[in-house]
């Protein structure tokens, strides 16, 4: 669409505007005073960052109130809450163990590396069996409830649990097995437990192989603890 007008400001200036489409209302203001449109959209900008600011204040959190901090932690109840910790596991995330847990007869392969600090409650968890033979260049190398913990494990009982582990002759890599898990590399555990449990682990060495130095280190808790 054309159109042309006429605006008179204040001082009784005509000023005549040819426009094909649409105009905004600072663009009017821009042929009468260009000074006062910048001020205009200074103004408006100031507002909206205001609001935005205004709007992350009102909804942002409390740290301790997200769910993962020391007093809002994920809690677990089940054999699929067990499994599912790797999905939300990090460092200075909390779980907290809320029962106790009967695992199942198969043999556990969820085996993954914690790196959470994860709170037993004094609770019990049952069963675990694990049975791993290793087949060539080995992908795991640390066996337990978890694998290699960086973070920290707190008033847990282990009660009945069977793991072996058989490492195959061509395999090079080390192997770590314990119960709670495999190896602590730089985590802690506290007031942990292991009961009535048969942890073991087989190395068929081959001199041919060049592996007669590879180690199989197992512990009733952790097969290992680096600092």
């Amino acid at each position: 669409m054309s159109w042309s007008s006429s605006i008179n400001d204040s001082n009784a200036r005509s000023v005549a505007i040819s426009h094909n489409g649409s105009i905004s209302i600072s663009d009017i203001v821009r042929y009468i005073d260009p000074a006062l449109a910048d001020a205009i959209n200074a103004e408006i900008e100031k507002r909206a960052l205001a609001a935005q600011e205004a709007l992350k204040e009102e909804y942002e959190l409390d740290p301790n109130s997200l769910l993962g901090a020391k007093d809002n932690p994920y809690i677990i109840e089940t054999l699929e809450d067990l499994k599912d910790i790797p999905s939300v596991d990090g460092a200075g995330v909390h779980f907290s163990l809320a029962n106790d847990i009967q695992m199942p007869i198969d043999s556990w392969t969820n085996i993954h590396d914690l790196k959470g600090i994860f709170n037993g409650n004094g609770h019990k968890i049952s069963g675990l069996r694990i049975y791993y033979e290793s087949s060539g260049e080995d992908t795991k190398t640390a066996f337990g409830l978890f694998g290699n913990v960086s973070g920290s494990i707190n008033d847990l009982i282990i009660d009945g649990a069977n793991v072996t582990v058989k490492k195959h002759k061509d395999g090079q890599e080390d192997m770590y097995i314990g119960a709670v898990c495999g190896k602590i590399s730089g985590g802690s555990l506290s007031n942990v437990v292991v009961i009535n449990s048969q942890i073991a682990g087989q190395h068929y060495r081959d001199v041919d192989a060049n592996n007669s130095n590879v180690k199989v280190q197992v512990g009733s808790i952790a097969g290992v603890i680096e600092s």
